[in-house]
């Protein structure tokens, strides 16, 4: 020990110790923040990935389906196969609108089956198969 009353170790008063102590306590927490966020965001990205394969494993609907017992999805199929004077060009275009009016009036008197069985006739005169319209 010095005799002068000066010491040449380092003084540790409170202020440093609160002062030493409040990083300790920053620093610490800050490890505990970047853990946290570091399991958040590993929490996210596996959420992500499952929520991202459910939605691929879900069957895609074109919006029309035969035998659903409703009708309305063959009749705006078939609107969709003539708009525009699409499918004009079908030899059996003509029967295929009168086919299509049977399948309404069956709509209207409420035998759905009858509907839906005229409407996919009426949808078979105007589609191509291989490139070629049906004749009969």
């Amino acid at each position: 020990m010095n005799t002068t009353g000066s010491s040449t170790e380092p003084r540790s008063s409170a202020s440093d110790q609160q002062c030493w102590a409040a990083a300790d306590i920053t620093a610490h927490t800050d490890k505990y923040t970047q853990t946290t966020l570091e399991q958040h965001m590993r929490l996210m990205a596996i959420l992500s990935a499952i929520v991202l394969l459910s939605i691929m494993t879900l069957p895609a609907k074109a919006g029309h389906s035969t035998g659903n017992g409703t009708c309305l999805d063959d009749a705006t199929h078939y609107q969709n196969m003539i708009v525009n004077g699409k499918r004009s060009d079908a030899p059996l275009y003509q029967q295929s609108l009168e086919m299509r009016d049977k399948a309404v009036s069956e709509k209207t008197q409420g035998n759905v089956d009858k509907c839906e069985e005229y409407f996919e006739e009426a949808l078979r005169m105007i589609r191509k198969t291989s490139g070629e319209y049906p004749t009969e």
